[in-house]
């Protein structure tokens, strides 16, 4: 008897902590959320952000640690690190290449983008750390008809040829953790059925 409920304690033990786990991923990404101004023209943005350029997504990554300041901590950083083959540059950036960075999208203000799409950004922060968000203009090129008739009008920067450096995909490290909560949904359901099975184990004996 004590045996099965030895083996019942620890069980229920096991179920509990997983379920946490679980739970507490999912709600973890939900506990900001995103408050925005409504963005002004084409002209007020352009005088607001610190960049303002045209250019083709072409690597999506998790961010290094080294690639922010140490002393800041890690969820004030936007983590999702973009790399972009500049076109077109009116404000901020002078180079060919360059990074942006934003969050996950899950309340944290972070911009969706997609592979190899082209975008119109409008970013904030100093060159080597530029952030993009939805609480801007910032949008598909072919949908910025209004933006790209402004900035038709104004001169283009000049842009300086650099090397990208590579990037994993954040999908791989997405992937990694969908298969990390399957495998602990499993565990769970496994748990269960088994608690199950324990528990009428222990009435059958109580009932002789």
């Amino acid at each position: 008897m004590s045996h099965f409920k030895k083996q019942f304690g620890i069980i229920k033990t096991i179920i509990i902590l997983a379920a946490i786990i679980i739970i507490g991923f999912f709600s973890t990404e939900k506990v900001f959320a995103c408050s925005c101004v409504v963005p002004g023209t084409p002209e007020e943005e352009m005088k607001k952000f610190d960049a303002v350029f045209m250019g083709t997504v072409t690597s999506i990554s998790e961010r290094n640690v080294s690639d922010f300041d140490p002393t800041q901590t890690r969820s004030i950083v936007d983590p999702v690190k973009i790399g972009i083959n500049v076109g077109h540059s009116w404000k901020g950036v002078t180079t060919d290449f360059i990074y942006v960075y934003t969050g996950y999208g899950s309340g944290d203000c972070g911009y969706p983008v997609t592979g190899y799409e082209t975008y119109l950004f409008y970013a904030s922060g100093p060159i080597d750390n530029l952030s993009i968000s939805i609480c801007s203009r910032t949008s598909l090129y072919r949908e910025a008809q209004e933006d790209r008739s402004y900035l038709g009008q104004l001169q283009e920067l000049s842009l300086r040829h650099v090397l990208p450096q590579n990037a994993d995909s954040i999908e791989d490290n997405k992937m990694g953790i969908i298969f990390l909560l399957g495998g602990l949904t499993i565990v769970l359901f496994i748990a269960v059925i088994y608690l199950i099975v324990i528990n009428q184990k222990m009435r059958r004996k109580n009932n002789k």
